[in-house]
């Protein structure tokens, strides 16, 4: 129906067009779309990670970093962590799809091996990617970055929910990572 329609050919042919000319309220926007889509049959969401350019584009435009910094921007990059979210929950077919993209682009290893969020949006963003990896492992998939992600968890299992000494104790990953380990 979505192609059909021409709804995914037509929000594909936008992004790769445009994507560079087009605002982040807008790009957030597309994200929020294909989640809504996605979430409301297994089918369309198979039918968006399966679509040949749409997530490979809009991931593009939506995992870029800070000016100036190391760190993904997270206004950008959570709402395209949402919408992987919720398109792998529906169907172990779109968990596969993107757990391939997610690995060879490596968003999540970026994402949490930047250290100790400094913020509240930084660390909103390292928990979506530790409930990102949590989905893929339930699917048995992704277990090539259990020993990375195990290097990445050792400090927040190891110092609880203390922190660093410049950090708030309220930036600890600590129990995400237990779920994910669980």
């Amino acid at each position: 129906l979505l192609s059909r329609m021409r709804i995914l050919p037509r929000l594909s042919e936008l992004l790769r067009k445009h994507s560079k000319d087009l605002p982040k309220e807008a790009l957030i926007s597309t994200c929020g779309i294909l989640a809504m889509l996605g979430q409301r049959s297994p089918g369309a969401a198979t039918a968006i990670v399966q679509h040949k350019s749409l997530l490979d584009d809009l991931f593009a435009a939506m995992f870029v970093r800070k000016v100036g910094s190391s760190r993904l921007d997270p206004s950008r990059a959570l709402p395209a962590l949402i919408l992987v979210s919720t398109l792998a929950r529906q169907t172990r077919v779109a968990a596969e799809g993107l757990s391939d993209r997610i690995v060879e682009s490596t968003i999540l290893l970026q994402i949490l091996a930047s250290g100790w969020a400094t913020s509240a949006d930084e660390f909103q963003l390292q928990r979506w990617a530790v409930a990102v990896w949590r989905i893929f492992l339930r699917y048995g998939l992704c277990l090539a970055l259990l020993p990375t992600m195990s290097r990445l968890a050792a400090p927040y299992l190891a110092l609880g929910m203390k922190g660093e000494a410049n950090n708030s104790a309220s930036y600890s990953l600590s129990c995400d990572f237990y779920a994910a380990f669980a």
